[in-house]
């Protein structure tokens, strides 16, 4: 777990500068239990960084390789810099192939 948050720290280093506490946070909500299709399998400790383990499930794979969308699979009720997205409200867009899907 602490090896992937870190290759994603450093590899974003110029963009946007978040913490390992926030990573953490997203990545265990990928693998959050109430969601039809996570996208990881968390092991060990989900509360502790270093001793919780990761690792990719069919559906991340498969949204990986783009051939499934993570906001189809599970939807999505989140708030990204004040914006509201809740793909029940059908306030959600995002781009499929060069078509715009709401």
């Amino acid at each position: 777990m602490t090896r992937a948050i870190g290759e994603t720290m450093g590899r974003n280093f110029d963009a946007d500068l978040v913490g390992d506490a926030y990573l953490f946070w997203r990545l265990r909500g990928l693998g959050a239990s109430g969601l039809a299709h996570p996208l990881v399998a968390l092991s060990g400790d989900p509360y502790d960084m270093r001793e919780c383990e990761v690792a990719i499930t069919e559906a991340g794979e498969s949204v990986l390789a783009c051939r499934a969308n993570a906001i189809e699979l599970n939807g999505i009720d989140d708030w990204v810099l004040g914006v509201h997205l809740d793909s029940r409200q059908g306030s959600v867009w995002y781009r499929k192939g060069n078509t715009l899907i709401s």
